[in-house]
């Protein structure tokens, strides 16, 4: 009988400890999918250690066939990036006398926070891109975009204005040099300046890179830290009363982000950390999404008792791991800006 009683706590954490901690990723997992599937692209299959992903540039244009000449003939260019997949896991241990003397509740907990935090691995890997981060325990180094430039740039990889704008005054490329956040005509004034800016885009043939409905047409991701929550819900939703200088009313409630009709979602979030004032931009119209997700395997689970494992006799330990392969890099940055703040 008390054997019995000794055994059914490692029974119960050696029958719950991957449920708890499948069902926690899943969750954490779903949470973020709706949101991370429009910024990133996720879980593109690979069965490489780095995959390559080739893609075309723009088209010629057509143009006049005159009668009696032959047609024109163009050609497009093209460019690629790679994805490392690398190992990511996580191994959970316990004294098998804590097991055995009923903490099973406590692990089984922490399982769970452990499970969830895996299922945010993809907002992580997407964060660190984003904000340039240090992080070895994720991304050794920051990959560039697809033409060699950073994925907030001025200029390509060979030093050309990217997209063909030169910079101005900070403004360039698929960055917008910001006014500041002190204030919600700051943030509007810069929000209408992503848009400019993206409209000056060229697609390396003389011509726009998108059209306004690609543009405009679909929801635009604002994404910005969580200490600028005030000024940026403001700039979404406030109205603005303008006064003469006898203090009336001189015009109509007006706010130029709701008068344009602009579709935007805002995301204000700890990923971007205290002291960036700086905010990006995610257009949802284009459809390659600037940062790429890879998937090699599904997540493997190792279980591991004094029973079944020396090392854990040794120590008198019970073992639980998960891991996986994946792998982020970043593609063309033509779906994304940053302003400069």
């Amino acid at each position: 009988m008390a054997s019995g009683q000794l055994i059914s706590p490692i029974q119960l954490l050696t029958s719950g400890a991957n449920p708890r901690y499948r069902d926690a990723f899943d969750r954490g997992y779903e949470v973020t999918k709706q949101r991370m599937g429009e910024l990133m692209e996720l879980d593109i299959p690979t069965d490489k250690n780095v995959e390559n992903f080739p893609f075309m540039l723009a088209m010629p244009h057509i143009g006049a066939w005159p009668t009696g000449a032959a047609i024109t003939e163009g050609s497009a260019a093209s460019q690629s990036f790679q994805v490392v997949t690398r190992p990511y896991g996580l191994r959970v241990s316990a004294r098998e006398q804590d097991v055995t003397l009923d903490q099973v509740k406590y692990l089984l907990t922490s399982i769970a926070q452990a499970g969830a935090s895996a299922g945010w691995l993809d907002e992580r890997l997407w964060a660190q891109i984003v904000t340039g981060a240090t992080d070895p325990t994720l991304l050794p180094a920051i990959p560039n975009a697809a033409d060699g430039g950073s994925i907030f740039s001025l200029t390509d990889g060979a030093g050309n204005p990217r997209f063909a704008v030169a910079s101005s005054g900070g403004t360039g490329g698929n960055i917008v040099q910001g006014s500041g956040v002190s204030s919600v005509a700051q943030v509007i004034n810069d929000m209408e300046g992503v848009y400019a800016l993206a409209k000056r885009w060229q697609d390396g043939q003389g011509q726009p890179l998108w059209n306004d409905e690609v543009l405009e047409g679909a929801p635009a991701w604002v994404v910005a830290g969580a200490h600028l929550q005030l000024v940026m819900k403001q700039a979404m939703s406030q109205s603005f009363i303008f006064q003469d200088a006898g203090g009336n009313r001189a015009a109509a409630p007006t706010n130029l982000l709701q008068d344009a009709s602009h579709k935007l979602k805002y995301w204000l979030t700890q990923r971007i950390p205290i002291g960036t004032n700086s905010w990006f931009v995610f257009l949802t119209g284009i459809t390659r999404k600037a940062i790429a997700g890879t998937r090699a395997t599904q997540l493997r689970y190792i279980y591991k008792t004094p029973e079944t494992s020396d090392w854990c006799a040794d120590y008198r330990t019970v073992l639980m791991q998960w891991d996986e392969l994946k792998g982020a890099g970043v593609g063309p940055a033509y779906s994304c800006l940053k302003v400069s703040n």
